[in-house]
């Protein structure tokens, strides 16, 4: 390894870990929360707290009060924000920090109480930002109304009916139903997702993810000091960031540049193909993004993302394993995302994912999209 380079399978998930109950638990703080996870993926990577020496907490807590709380005090932290997706790009800080020498053991924890904890209020976009000057005064407010502009576009451009957006939610709680720590369990129907609250027309309700409580850890480090861990390390194969145009002045609201450069990137680094991907992890934050992510990686073309995971394919049993932990739509989704992707990826390849369990699984692919859609951040592990 030499500075300012890192080469596929040098750095290593060693440590995974969440707690017992989370979604809604108004008896915990963030960093109760937090510190169960951390003290989980310590426990599952055979290490002690005071051996962590870099330290990664986007969102929630600040990674000194969040150090403080549970007893880690690095030699270099982060605490970045690039929207929704940040734990999954605090992977590769991680894995720069260890090889500029600024670290050796990372910690990546991501806690936010957004559904028990207290929530911001406030007017809104002011005459001062951005939203209030060239977003607000044309009608468009959150991301409802962005989402619903784009699956409408999406179905006016390519023929398509909500019934496939419909069928993929379905695919996710199936999923969910397998997870003992899920959301949402309860059986769903394609008829059951469309004939459900509008929110943002074509959008129902069970097409966008939850407001709840969540906190995900993982531990990092060089592949040398991988192999002194407590169980077989998940090599970290690939890792890209790519950035373009906000949601909000896109010409085209079908044409994500930032996942396509991802993939163009992402599958040469890893040296893999897409036929070798076992399990896919993508950002179901709103139906119409995962169909997004899987066209811009390059695993069909644009268009076909509806047809590529009809008839059940994402579910459990398909040819296409997605979303494997039920996603953000019926596991748990907390504002930033990513991180218990990772997890559940890793226990996959592991082989730790009782019902669940995908036969074979030696290669996952995690891909978040956020920050107003500006961003994606995409990782290819493997247990071989």
């Amino acid at each position: 390894m030499s500075a300012g380079t890192i080469n596929r399978g040098e750095f290593a998930i060693v440590g995974v870990g969440e707690p017992d109950t989370q979604n809604r638990v108004p008896e915990k703080t963030e960093l109760s929360m937090g510190t169960e996870a951390l003290l989980k993926a310590a426990d599952d990577a055979g290490i002690a707290i005071k051996d962590i020496d870099g330290w990664f907490v986007p969102g929630g807590p600040s990674p000194n009060q969040a150090g403080e709380y549970v007893g880690v005090f690095p030699s270099y932290a982060d605490g970045g924000n690039v929207g929704a997706v940040s734990p999954i790009a605090m992977v590769g800080h991680a894995m720069a920090a260890i090889n500029a020498g600024y670290c050796s053991v990372a910690a990546v924890l991501h806690t936010q109480l957004s559904r028990s904890g207290p929530r911001g209020g406030g007017g809104g976009d002011t005459s001062s930002t951005i939203g209030g000057q060239f977003i607000a005064p044309y009608g468009i407010e959150g991301e409802y109304s962005r989402h619903g502009m784009v699956a409408n576009r999406y179905n006016q451009t390519y023929g398509t009916e909500m019934s496939g957006f419909a069928e993929l939610a379905v695919s996710n709680r199936k999923w969910a139903q397998l997870h003992p720590r899920a959301a949402y369990t309860d059986p769903m129907t394609v008829e059951d997702v469309l004939n459900a609250r509008i929110l943002s027309w074509p959008i129902t309700l069970p097409m966008v993810c939850p407001v709840l409580d969540n906190a995900s850890a993982i531990i990092i480090t060089s592949a040398d000091r991988a192999k002194d861990m407590n169980k077989k390390p998940v090599s970290i194969l690939g890792f890209t960031q790519e950035f373009e145009m906000s949601i909000d002045f896109k010409e085209d609201l079908l044409d994500w540049e930032m996942i396509r450069k991802s993939g163009e990137k992402l599958f040469p680094m890893a040296g893999v193909s897409h036929n070798d991907i076992d399990l896919v992890q993508t950002h179901d934050c709103f139906i119409p993004v995962p169909i997004l992510e899987v066209e811009g990686l390059g695993f069909c073309e644009k268009g076909e993302g509806l047809a590529f995971v009809a008839d059940g394919r994402t579910a459990p049993g398909g040819d296409f394993p997605m979303n494997t932990n039920g996603g953000g739509l019926s596991y748990s989704h907390s504002g930033s995302f990513g991180l218990a992707s990772i997890c559940d990826t890793v226990e996959q390849l592991r082989g730790e994912s009782g019902p669940r369990q995908i036969t074979d699984a030696n290669i996952g692919l995690v891909t978040g999209s956020g920050g107003g859609f500006t961003t994606n951040t995409s990782i290819i592990l493997t247990n071989q």
